[in-house]
């Protein structure tokens, strides 16, 4: 028990919650039951934001992705293409998953996922890359999952 303990503690936590219309960079809500993402309690917008500004004095403006969408990208049967050629996390502020967002490649093995770089679906990676060493707890990791399917089906939300 106290290993399991140990563990949860070095890992990262995931969660996802609705935001009703928040969008990046002070835009004017236009939507409604889109999903934030949550790293150790803090939304991935502004990690993104963050990571961005490392690199150019602006970050890229993105919203935030359906509870449908989100979750479609993170489970659908899709773990080689998760590693590969990573997963839509945000949307463009024209509302299109694959317009141009921000992807995150994931691994996983039986006890952990890891998040292990940020790219974009339209920029070459050469020019768009930044690594990410989040490791979290598999088991909390699926239960968030399973807590964002309840979003999905949750029809108040929309």
């Amino acid at each position: 028990m106290l290993d399991l303990d140990i563990n949860m503690s070095v890992s990262d936590t995931i969660s996802f919650k609705i935001i009703d219309g928040q969008i990046a960079v002070g835009e004017v809500p236009k939507y409604s039951g889109v999903v934030g993402i949550f790293i150790n309690d803090r939304e991935l917008l502004d990690i993104v934001a963050d990571l961005e500004k490392s690199k150019s004095e602006e970050p890229m403006d993105y919203i935030h992705q359906t509870a449908k969408e989100l979750y479609h990208n993170l489970t659908d049967g899709i773990a080689d293409l998760q590693k590969e050629n990573g997963v839509e996390i945000l949307c463009c502020t024209c509302g299109v998953v694959e317009c141009s967002s921000p992807i995150v490649f994931i691994e996983k093995d039986e006890r952990y996922v890891y998040w292990k770089a940020l790219g974009h679906n339209q920029i070459e990676k050469k020019n768009y890359c930044f690594p990410l060493d989040y490791v979290f707890d598999r088991k909390q990791y699926e239960q968030a999952l399973e807590e964002l399917k309840k979003l999905v089906k949750d029809k108040s939300v929309y």
